[in-house]
């Protein structure tokens, strides 16, 4: 990893989202959403890299030019250890069949920028249950519509399966992250972030339900303040410091009751 390119701590992300990336890299699927790229592929960036120096193995990259250079461009401190794959052009079909090229060198993290379809998510989630870590991004507002399209992505995946394709999604979760700009007091622009870290146990708690229920059984554990943290309760945090307006809070509060 560069040191100049910015660390998970120096963009301040929550210890509880640091915390999930351990043990990460010996499988499972992070996401991290938002409206633009600027609120998902730096954040993304810091996770991987973080999780590959934690594992001290390969990172593999797929990513569109723009966003290689935003979270990627620098190179990393161990030569060879990060490999990059410009998106451009790429399908669903064509990154399953990168990924089954590269998978038996077995990289130790994925990361996907912008994945935009059933076919390459299935890849991707194939690739987390099989002990590989991956760190997806893509254009969601809110950990419920990211954690919904992950699962029925997963299960258009695979037509023929998909109860098992639906468990292979939920099994291979371990944290979704969204987050969206808000303007901050002083003029500039400050960042507002809901998550939701799956444990084992809270996995197997939702294998349990239809895949139906699933997301609303997340956005209820998140509204009960018993798993991660809602965007109200985060754009709450940022008023009590000063950072948002009344106005501010208020103005997201109801655009999310909205959505």
């Amino acid at each position: 990893m560069n040191r100049s390119d910015p660390t998970v701590h120096e963009l301040g992300l929550e210890p509880e989202i640091v915390a999930a990336l351990d043990g990460s890299a010996d499988g499972g699927l992070l996401v991290f959403s938002g409206p633009t790229r600027g609120n998902r592929v730096p954040h993304q960036a810091a996770a991987a890299r973080e999780m590959q120096d934690r594992s001290g193995g390969n990172l593999l990259v797929f990513g569109y030019a723009r966003g290689i250079e935003y979270g990627f461009g620098l190179p990393p401190l161990r030569k060879g250890a990060m490999e990059l794959h410009d998106l451009n052009g790429f399908r669903g079909a064509d990154l399953r069949t990168a990924l089954e090229t590269d998978l038996p060198a077995r990289p130790d993290v994925i990361a996907v920028d912008d994945v935009i379809d059933a076919e390459a998510m299935g890849a991707l989630v194939g690739a987390a249950s099989s002990g590989t870590g991956v760190v997806a991004a893509f254009a969601a507002g809110t950990v419920a519509e990211a954690a919904g399209r992950v699962i029925s992505w997963g299960r258009e995946a695979f037509p023929g399966s998909p109860a098992l394709a639906a468990a292979m999604a939920v099994g291979s979760l371990r944290l979704v992250v969204a987050e969206v700009t808000l303007p901050g007091t002083d003029g500039q622009t400050v960042a507002c972030r809901e998550f939701v870290v799956l444990d084992e146990a809270m996995r197997v708690g939702l294998l349990r339900l239809p895949a139906t229920e699933t997301v609303h059984a997340i956005e209820h554990l998140m509204e009960q303040g018993r798993v991660g943290r809602t965007m109200k309760a985060s754009a709450g945090l940022l008023l009590k410091q000063g950072l948002i307006s009344e106005e501010t809070f208020h103005s997201q509060a109801a655009a999310r009751a909205a959505a």
